[in-house]
């Protein structure tokens, strides 16, 4: 059609996601954005297995397996596509306490 379509990131050091589900999830819900972003989650990867935002997928996130706190996580609207993305880095550059990161890729060609 022609029109731009404008893609809404939100990103917020959550600092503990379980203990704020609820007030994230009211957040979301006024401002609808399309991809959300949480640092600080403070989760392990069995925690993200059963994580449940409502409309919204985990698409990548990076966990602490050795200390607290910390972790990374992207989620996206359940009808955006994306694909994982293949990082090709030292693997000692992602470092708990250092450096936490995660990507995705997402495909905006059916973006509505």
């Amino acid at each position: 059609n022609g029109k731009n379509k404008n893609i809404k990131i939100f990103h917020q050091n959550i600092q503990n996601l379980q203990s704020r589900i609820e007030p994230l999830q009211i957040v979301l819900d006024e401002i609808d954005p399309h991809i959300i972003v949480l640092s600080e989650h403070d989760m392990r990867s069995h925690d993200i297995d059963r994580l449940n935002i409502n409309n919204y997928r985990v698409t990548s996130y990076f966990c602490r397996e050795k200390s607290n706190k910390g972790g990374v996580i992207i989620l996206s609207k359940e009808q955006i596509e994306w694909t994982q993305v293949a990082i090709h880095l030292p693997k000692n550059l992602c470092e708990e306490k250092q450096f936490e990161f995660c990507a995705t890729l997402f495909l905006f060609k059916n973006f509505k």
